[in-house]
């Protein structure tokens, strides 16, 4: 579904091995959680199932499965704190998310 992103050999850090990156924030969503929010997308796809999601996130699962859902026609409503990141945020309403914020207590 989404291209997959690079390796890249870590030669400066390691330069006796061969230790190498994946460059994940480089995916669609900017992190790895794309991949599993896809899977799922996609098996729920093919089931049929209603086209309506509701995520609860800190942020970086919401994303990953807000593109994801924009991708496979799902509408989605992203359950965050009231905490979360301005930058998350306008992302995920840019991806068409409707946002409940609610307050958490200790690690959100």
């Amino acid at each position: 579904m989404f291209e997959p992103t690079p390796l890249v050999r870590l030669t400066n850090l390691f330069p006796k091995l061969e230790v190498h990156a994946k460059c994940e924030f480089l995916a669609p969503s900017g992190c790895f959680k794309i991949r599993g929010a896809a899977h799922l997308l996609e098996h729920l796809k093919r089931e049929g199932r209603s086209p309506e999601l509701i995520v609860p996130s800190m942020g970086n699962t919401a994303l990953g499965a807000a593109v994801g859902a924009k991708e496979f026609g799902f509408k989605m409503t992203g359950v965050v704190p009231t905490t979360i990141a301005k930058a998350k945020d306008e992302k995920l309403k840019a991806l068409g998310v409707e946002l409940v914020k609610i307050t958490c207590g200790g690690s959100e």
